[in-house]
């Protein structure tokens, strides 16, 4: 299986160390793990982010468990999620709305945060050349719904994933363990693998 590639998702900072430049002012990656985190772990994505977009945070992945519930036939979870949202945002109203068509309602909602998402050039802190990426002039939330439409778009993909050798965001199966983007990666992570292998063996022989 080919790895599904992603261009960078970026937004503005006033960090010293940027991970580059969107024309000519500074910009920050940000990491297409952060949705895994936010589904996975949100209490971890709490502590490390912070709560100024709590509200947000539960909705976002309410929208990821309509889909969900929605693929995999499971009217009770789509119910007991509407009533989440319904409870979130203070309208009762709600509930039938996200009954009568979920996908609308979930594409309605993201569609409406990412619309002035750009693509654009920019250029890498450690590079000469300039490559493409998304902008996300909003901050933080406003990448966290770009990123959740892709995430939503994978389908039955697993998630994404980091390449444990140049750090390139790769959407997974489920199931499939792929730690590398590429057979350059790859064999690059063998061959790393095969010489710590052999330094711990050379070290008990050491100590024997």
């Amino acid at each position: 299986m080919t790895p599904t590639k992603f261009l960078p998702v970026l937004i503005p900072c006033d960090e010293p160390n940027a991970d580059g430049t969107v024309n000519g002012a500074p910009a920050r990656v940000v990491s297409y793990d952060i949705v895994d985190l936010l589904i996975k772990n949100p209490a971890a994505f709490h502590r490390k982010y912070g709560g100024d977009i709590q509200e947000a945070q539960k909705q976002l992945r309410g929208f990821l468990q309509i889909v969900d519930a929605v693929r995999g036939a499971k009217r009770k979870k789509l119910e007991d999620v509407a009533l989440r949202l319904a409870r979130l945002t203070g309208k009762p109203v709600l509930w039938d709305e996200i009954q009568s068509d979920p996908l609308f309602y979930v594409s309605n909602q993201i569609n409406g945060e990412v619309d002035d998402a750009k693509v654009v050039l920019w250029k890498g802190r450690s590079t000469s050349n300039v490559s493409a990426g998304i902008f996300c002039e909003g901050g933080r939330l406003h990448a966290l719904y770009v990123l959740m439409a892709f995430r939503i778009g994978l389908g039955l993909k697993g998630g994404t994933g980091s390449c444990v050798i140049c750090g390139k965001t790769v959407g997974r199966l489920r199931g499939d363990r792929r730690r590398t983007c590429s057979d350059r990666c790859r064999k690059q992570a063998s061959r790393m693998k095969a010489k710590a292998s052999g330094l711990a063996r050379r070290r008990r022989s050491a100590a024997a």
